[in-house]
């Protein structure tokens, strides 16, 4: 097999959270390697001419440009740490004590999705550095403050490392032409995700149970549904933060060859819609035991509690003589005490950020 690998990562972003939503960040205590080349402003234009037909011009035409926020989008590989504030925003809820593994270095991130919304006293926000060099090869920087997640995707297929895609909305932008290091708190190397990274081999997918055993793709994709065009024509900001418009939306497309499992998906949840529990599970390779004789290696574990399959007849579409493709999703199809999504990040970090 030819060697692949992800598309370049040829930008670092540095990441903070923000205390209240807008107000940009000084101290930068992540930092990401990731693809940025899509953060865009939107900008609000309101103008008037001057001129009108056969008569004369009284003044100069107007025009008046109001920034309004923006858009945003970070792609980079999943690593075995380093990732919990990357990943904190995900879903609606996560905690805000780690949890433990017994016998190892591992703690434990648990994010939650909730059909009302995300916690009213938690500030969800992130602050986005960005350096890039101009002509002259001086770096310049742009700070993006009030980074919200508005949806995601998780997806990997075979000879390719997993991927995460994470898009923003986002409130304010400035730009700075000083460096990193002289205009901020620089992070330490530490706070750098450095990998491993996790790859195709290390994933793996269960339903009801049972692994999936001719799985070559897969992509897991969230949608916030936040309401992102909160602006009033008075107050100190022309965008308020965003919040819950509709309940959010999950989905799962799984490519496999056609075996029992998916054989037996495809008869019993395509006719019947059926729901079933779906697993997404990434595990490491770098062993954290620190007593005990089992090994313990970071992971990453995306539970669907209620999937079922989404579409029209047919629910599944076969792809060739032995493929198909699963197309599951879920609406928050939590039942008010089991959230639709859960993830559960074990990684050796001692802090959120």
């Amino acid at each position: 097999m030819a060697a692949k690998r992800a598309g370049i990562l040829d930008q670092f972003v540095a990441i903070s959270a923000e205390s209240v939503y807008g107000q940009a960040a000084t101290a930068f205590n992540r930092v990401v390697p990731a693809n940025n080349d899509s953060w865009e402003p939107e900008i609000q234009e309101v103008s008037t001419s001057a001129h009108r037909p056969g008569r004369q011009a009284m003044q100069a035409d107007q025009s008046i440009q109001i920034p309004v926020g923006g858009t945003g989008s970070i792609e980079t590989m999943v690593a075995e740490a380093g990732m919990f504030l990357l990943m904190r925003d995900l879903l609606d809820e996560w905690s805000s004590a780690l949890g433990s593994v017994a016998n190892s270095n591992l703690k434990t991130l648990t994010l939650k999705s909730n059909a009302l919304g995300p916690r009213s006293d938690v500030v969800s926000s992130l602050s986005a550095l960005i350096g890039r060099a101009d002509v002259a090869q001086a770096r310049r920087e742009s700070l993006y403050a009030g980074c919200m997640v508005t949806d995601w995707e998780l997806a990997g297929s075979v000879g390719e490392p997993i991927m995460l895609t994470i898009n923003y909305d986002w409130a304010a932008d400035s730009t700075r032409t000083q460096s990193l290091d002289n205009a901020y708190t620089a992070p330490s190397l530490s706070k750098i995700i450095k990998g491993p990274f996790y790859s195709w081999r290390d994933l793996s997918i269960s339903v009801d149970g049972d692994q999936l055993a001719t799985l070559k793709s897969f992509s897991l994709t969230g949608n916030r549904g936040l309401d992102t065009e909160r602006r009033y024509l008075q107050g100190t900001s022309v965008k308020a933060q965003p919040q819950r418009d509709t309940v959010p939306e999950y989905g799962l497309v799984l490519e496999c060859d056609l075996d029992a499992k998916t054989r037996e998906i495809r008869d019993l949840w395509g006719s019947d819609g059926l729901t079933g529990e779906i697993v997404v599970t990434l595990t490491g390779r770098t062993d954290q035991k620190t007593g005990g004789s089992d090994a313990i290696y970071p992971s990453i574990a995306f539970t669907m509690a209620t999937a079922k399959v989404e579409g029209d007849e047919p629910a599944m579409e076969l792809e060739g003589p032995t493929g198909i493709s699963l197309n599951l999703a879920g609406k928050d199809l939590g039942d008010g005490s089991t959230p639709a999504l859960q993830c559960v990040i074990a990684a050796a970090q001692t802090a959120i950020d």
